[in-house]
């Protein structure tokens, strides 16, 4: 009884995963469009791949590339894979037993276990793509991924991204907001501008990541709390003109190193300390504070 409910299960799982992929697709599709982007996004699960007998890497974004000085137009991808699936674990390389699992070969030497740092390797060696996405859904997460990713999570040692999105509410908001970063990525890796360090990377994605999170975490309390909106309001505003206006720098800012690959010691601790829009930011909140003793004043 157990065995086969375990079985229902995985095949509810598959399904869910299934059509997320042609969600995946279309939302895709139509964010591209939106920006004036002519990315083309189809499924490729059941495409081959670089590695023979694998087809990781559900689907396939690929990218157009403007060309300089009447160059031949280019073109790079970003492979994504599903993965709506309990079992498996965010598979960090510095806790992972390697001998799980037992001996597969998926196109080179490997084994069955499968972890978000696994198939967002084959996904990148299988797909041919300078980043790989691989998407969960919030309501089929192993323990391990649900202590160890909140919302996304980049892992610059791949480098990809980890995405968790929600299906069932057709919040899909997280994927788009990686794609954007990937796409940009993707972009200068292929024109060989991509050739910074790592870390640095990781700190500036990190920094986008946490303030556009803090974006959506905003609109989903205003969702929750519609008939307290307006008292609200004030504090509202304040923490969304706070986010955005650290996403808009940071991105700003990353756009900004990919292009010269230049960052002094001096630029990188502004960019810790956020400067200058924390600046702009303090004074703000300064003048509120003064406008709101006046008020109370009278």
């Amino acid at each position: 009884m157990f065995n086969r409910g375990k079985a229902e299960f995985a095949q509810t799982a598959q399904k869910k995963g299934e059509k997320a992929e042609v969600n995946i697709v279309d939302l895709l599709d139509e964010f591209a469009s939106s920006n004036g982007w002519t990315d083309t996004i189809e499924q490729s699960g059941k495409i081959k791949g670089n590695l023979d007998g694998n087809k990781v890497g559900d689907v396939l974004a690929t990218i157009e590339i403007t060309p300089s000085d009447e160059a031949p137009t280019e073109h790079t991808v970003i492979g994504i894979e599903v993965k709506f699936d309990k079992s498996v674990s965010l598979g960090d390389p510095e806790k992972m037993n390697v001998e799980t699992g037992d001996s597969k070969d998926k196109g080179f030497k490997a084994s069955t276990q499968k972890t978000a740092w696994s198939q967002l390797l084959e996904t990148k060696a299988n797909r041919d793509s300078p980043f790989s996405i691989m998407v969960f859904d919030a309501k089929l997460l192993s323990a391990d991924m649900r202590k160890n990713v909140e919302d996304v999570a980049y892992l610059p040692g791949i480098p990809g991204f980890v995405v968790i999105i929600d299906s069932q509410a057709g919040d899909y908001s997280n994927l788009k907001l990686v794609y954007k970063i990937a796409r940009d990525m993707a972009i200068y890796h292929s024109r060989g501008d991509l050739d910074v360090e790592a870390q640095v990377i990781e700190l500036i994605v990190k920094r986008l990541l946490h303030y556009l999170g803090d974006a959506k975490k905003i609109s989903n309390k205003i969702q929750k709390h519609t008939k307290d909106t307006v008292k609200m309001n004030t504090e509202i505003q304040s923490l969304l003109v706070h986010a955005v206006q650290h996403a808009e720098y940071s991105e700003a800012f990353l756009k900004r190193y990919l292009s010269t690959k230049k960052l002094t010691s001096v630029d990188f601790a502004e960019f810790y300390f956020a400067h200058p829009v924390a600046e702009k930011l303090r004074e703000s909140n300064k003048s509120e504070k003064e406008f709101a003793k006046e008020l109370m004043k009278d």
